[in-house]
């Protein structure tokens, strides 16, 4: 039997009746590959290429979930509910059965079909580009960061010399993030830190993660203790 389903999330930003994870985009299970599209409030996804799963060829571009919706919070995990294809090893025709999607990141999510083996997929990370919607300058308090891709990863340097909160002052240039795309319009990395005044060395790169939202306009910036910092895409 084969049940493949996948969900999509809503943007940061949304509020607590909204899924927390951004879940659109490419994921895998039991080597194949998927995608996965919103339609309005619902999810849809479908095989991106053709596979053999125990006797039967599965098409590509086969439509396996179907109107899925966020129904709930429950604790740290988003849930969805909808219908997945199952596949019938003997006559390799497929139905559509009742399911539920257990969402605990932006990485990975459990699909728990009735009466059905649950299964986790795992996301296939967007290719880093030149043309990503998180390269250009983003400004908070007057002050710019520039992010640009370098090989596999993007870097963000401050645009101009700019003040921190410990009395230091980052000199125009210094690489303050490093980020890597973790989903479409979402990205996990580092910060560097500074020690106090007056010595100002760098310190240690701790872990922060961004998302793009409003258009692409607001990028936000969670720290690792989960304070939000927002930045505007500068014209």
């Amino acid at each position: 039997m084969l049940a493949a389903i996948v969900c999509l999330g809503a943007p940061a930003g949304a509020g607590a009746a909204d899924p927390r994870y951004e879940l659109a985009g490419d994921w895998s299970f039991a080597g194949a590959s998927f995608e996965l599209t919103r339609k309005g409030t619902t999810v849809v996804g479908r095989t991106t290429e053709s596979f053999q799963l125990r006797g039967c060829r599965v098409r590509a571009d086969l439509k396996l979930l179907s109107g899925f919706k966020f129904d709930r919070a429950d604790g740290a995990k988003d849930v969805w509910s909808g219908k997945s294809l199952v596949i019938d090893n003997g006559t390799c025709k497929g139905r559509y059965v009742k399911s539920s999607l257990e969402v605990a990141s932006d990485s990975k999510f459990t699909e728990r079909p009735a009466r059905k083996r649950p299964a986790v997929y795992r996301r296939v990370p967007p290719p880093v580009s030149d043309d990503d919607a998180v390269v250009g300058t983003w400004t908070r308090n007057n002050a710019g960061v520039v992010v640009k891709r370098e090989g596999p990863r993007f870097v963000g340097s401050a645009r101009e010399a700019y003040a921190i909160a410990n009395g230091c002052t980052i000199p125009a240039g210094t690489v303050v993030w490093r980020l890597e795309p973790l989903a479409p319009g979402r990205y996990s990395g580092t910060i560097q830190t500074f020690l106090q005044a007056p010595g100002c060395r760098p310190g240690a790169l701790t872990r922060s993660s961004w998302s793009l939202s409003l258009g692409e306009g607001l990028l936000t910036r969670v720290a690792e203790d989960g304070q939000l910092f927002g930045y505007d895409r500068a014209p």
